[in-house]
């Protein structure tokens, strides 16, 4: 699958993810470069930004630059667009070579020497971050004849559209160290929330020379000493002396103008060097990192697979609240505000591992997305909570309202002083009123969306989350008339055919998504009923009520066979690029399914299929996932299954199945330890004897967060 991550340098929930956006013969195909980087690819166009983080969108990617040496090849400042496929693909003459080998990265920092296509001589390029400012160090050589230059491209972006960059400036004044300007920018994807506007300040560690000027990109022109440009095809270049063999600048970005990037650089960089940043950005990993240890013994590929995962369960959600403490909000305006701001909410995907991972390992951060989500709900335009919060507005991508079952599932399972934080009388009207507002009139009247099979098993499942925060909110008839919305899923259940399948208006069967033709018509992965899947990866999407299910089957016996059956049918089509039409690991709506077992009483079941998914489907490699981690989905999975749980949503509750160490250490938010341990290796353990916490036995596979989150040792017993 595409996953769409890339290695570039960022802290924590940074904004600012700086890193290399590339291209090449082979993977020309823009869907091949959604987070602007692909590792078949043999070129580097511009170092960038700003990026979406393994989401399946081509937008972003703001704010070039690249270190060239000035005047080397005659078309180094001409840009050209084509046509490909339908996108537009805007090339320009100052790209770079690319080499693996020559290509370093950990967290918080990028490095890459970039090989001069015109000239036998390379530049090495550093990058480094923190919130909202990337820090770029370039070593050039001295002995080219060329003086060392810095090409400011403030319309690059990976939208692949010829339109995306409305407008820009950027200017300098000469014998100044610093550079400001401006890009208007809409694109696909941020195109729904109107576009945007993003602010830039540039500061380098000496003055650049009277060589340097504005590019024009449509005929290469350098306009020289002219420090001043506007338009969408060009930029500046600045000339250092042909002396110059390393030179550093930090760049700060803002969507609170000019002055909020000026203001980020002074207090997130001040007058550190790129050395001092990037042992800051190392020491923030470190630390986050650190939250869980392995213990001994663990293989050395197994340890990279997990702390990779962790890595990019960290890369999301974005924290817009910048250094003057304002973000901007979904009315347009800039905000103040006491918690933390997060955007880029991917919720159709993040509910359902990214956010639980948080609630255990990041409460606060946990707490104030879900503030944050509240606060959109009253400032957007309609005043509903998000679908898809991207930046400063609401894409509406997707179905069903799940910020409903993230506001549920914090309330839940975190302790009072995390669920203080949040107003539960406005987090109930801002879930039922708009909840009811999607769902529309049909849904109270027919008790599904017709035509919509996959979209009225969301609104079931949001259904039943409203339901329980009016229940803690004290509003029982609130919770009654959604929980009664939410047992609707059993008239999409035909038990003919054991699907959950498809009405039209009058409330006939129509085609039963597919699968009145079972087994073999069912695999239809473009089936219009079933949001990017078919009627296989929806048969088991009944997440709030599992037991309901089990009763539809027929009992344990029967749902662990299908299930099982589910997983088998997978396994033979043995690749991790095309959608699996059976159990499909590079999506989301299959997720939790492993762990289904455990209501039908089959930890082994549940133990097989788990386990088979992380050591199958999750590589160390650059193909190491099945499709798009969607801001980090994918990853947390691997995370949360590897310590041998997922949430049970709406309820407070881990399901327990087995972990994938013997010996694993959580260092929680408030001093505590949770200490997991399995009594022999994983690998051997093919059944659970018991669970305990505590030295307690637990009477099912199931424990509360809260519990966790106190600490303790949380024992798995072989059989």
């Amino acid at each position: 699958g595409v996953i769409g991550l890339s290695p570039a340098a960022q802290v924590p929930f940074g904004m600012v993810r700086v890193g290399p956006d590339t291209s090449g013969n082979r993977t020309a195909l823009p869907w091949r470069h959604l987070g602007g980087y692909t590792y078949c690819d043999d070129r580097i166009d511009a170092f960038s930004h700003l990026r979406t983080v393994g989401a399946g969108v081509n937008d972003l990617g703001n704010l070039g630059l690249m270190p060239v040496y000035h005047g080397s090849a005659p078309d180094l400042y001409r840009c050209r667009t084509q046509q490909l496929a339908g996108y537009a693909v805007r090339r320009c003459g100052y790209w770079k070579s690319l080499s693996h080998a020559q290509e370093w990265a950990v967290p918080g920092r990028y490095a890459v020497a970039l090989a001069d296509p015109s000239l036998p001589a390379s530049i090495f390029a550093n990058l480094t971050a923190t919130l909202h400012t990337a820090v770029h160090r370039y070593e050039y050589e001295v002995s080219t004849g060329y003086s060392p230059a810095v090409i400011i491209d403030p319309c690059h972006n990976v939208a692949y559209q010829a339109d995306a960059c409305q407008a820009s400036a950027a200017w300098a004044q000469e014998g100044s160290r610093e550079v400001v300007g401006w890009v208007a920018f809409s694109a696909g994807f941020s195109g729904r929330i109107g576009g945007f506007n993003l602010s830039f300040a540039l500061r380098f560690d000496r003055p650049f020379t009277t060589q340097s000027g504005a590019w024009n990109g449509d005929d290469g022109s350098v306009r020289t000493g002219d420090l001043y440009y506007t338009g969408t095809n060009g930029g500046l270049t600045l000339v250092f002396p042909s002396d110059t063999s390393a030179l550093e600048t930090a760049v700060a970005l803002s969507f609170a103008g000019i002055p909020g990037a000026l203001a980020n650089l002074r207090a997130e960089v001040g007058e550190r060097d790129f050395a001092a940043v990037a042992a800051a950005a190392a020491a923030q990993w470190e630390t986050a990192l650190g939250v869980v240890t392995l213990g001994d013994g663990v293989p050395q590929e197994e340890r990279t697979k997990f702390y990779t995962a962790l890595y990019h369960f960290y890369q999301s959600p974005t924290n817009y609240t910048e250094a003057s403490g304002v973000h901007r909000g979904f009315d347009k305006k800039l905000h103040h505000s006491e918690y933390t701001y997060y955007s880029d909410l991917s919720i159709w995907d993040t509910y359902r591992t990214e956010f639980p991972l948080l609630v255990l390992l990041q409460p606060q951060v946990a707490t104030d997305v879900v503030q944050s989500m509240l606060e959109m709900a009253r400032l957007g335009a309609d005043h509903s909570l998000p679908k898809w919060a991207f930046l400063d507005g609401d894409t509406g991508s997707m179905e069903g309202l799940h910020a409903v079952v993230m506001i549920a599932d914090q309330l839940l399972s975190l302790p009072e002083e995390f669920t203080a934080q949040i107003p539960v009388s406005e987090a109930l009207v801002a879930s039922a009123e708009s909840l009811r507002r999607h769902e529309g009139d049909q849904w109270l009247t027919l008790g599904f969306i017709p035509n919509k099979t996959s979209e009225s098993l969301c609104y079931y499942l949001d259904d039943y989350c409203v339901a329980q925060i009016a229940h803690l909110a004290g509003d029982g008839g609130v919770s009654e008339a959604f929980r009664a919305t939410s047992a609707n899923w059993r008239i999409l259940w035909n038990d003919r055919v054991d699907f959950l399948c498809n009405k039209d208006e009058s409330g006939s069967w129509t085609d039963c998504g597919s699968v009145l033709g079972w087994p073999t018509t069912a695999i239809n992965v473009r089936d219009s009923h079933y949001t990017e899947g078919d009627a296989w990866h929806y048969r088991w999407y009944v997440p709030h009520d599992i037991p309901g299910l089990v009763d539809a089957y027929g009992g344990s016996k029967p749902f662990a066979r299908k299930l099982n059956d589910f997983f088998s049918r997978s396994t033979l089509l043995d690749n991790n690029l095309l959608p699996n039409p059976y159990f499909w690991s590079g999506n989301e709506h299959d997720l939790q399914t492993p762990f289904l077992f455990l209501y039908a009483n089959d930890t082994a079941s549940a133990i097989k299929w788990s386990t088979f998914v992380r050591q199958e489907k999750y590589t160390i490699y650059s193909n190491g996932m099945s499709g798009n981690d969607d801001y980090g989905t994918l990853s947390a999975w691997y995370v949360l299954s590897a310590l041998g749980m997922s949430l049970e949503h709406c309820s407070g509750r881990m399901m327990l199945a087995l972990p994938a160490f013997e010996d694993v250490t959580l260092h929680l938010y408030n001093g505590n330890i949770l200490h997991i341990v399995v009594d022999r290796a994983p690998s051997q353990c093919t059944d659970i004897a018991f669970v305990s916490f505590e030295d307690k036995i637990l009477r099912t596979p199931f424990i509360s967060t809260a519990s966790l989150l106190k600490g303790g040792t949380l024992l798995f017993s072989c059989a």
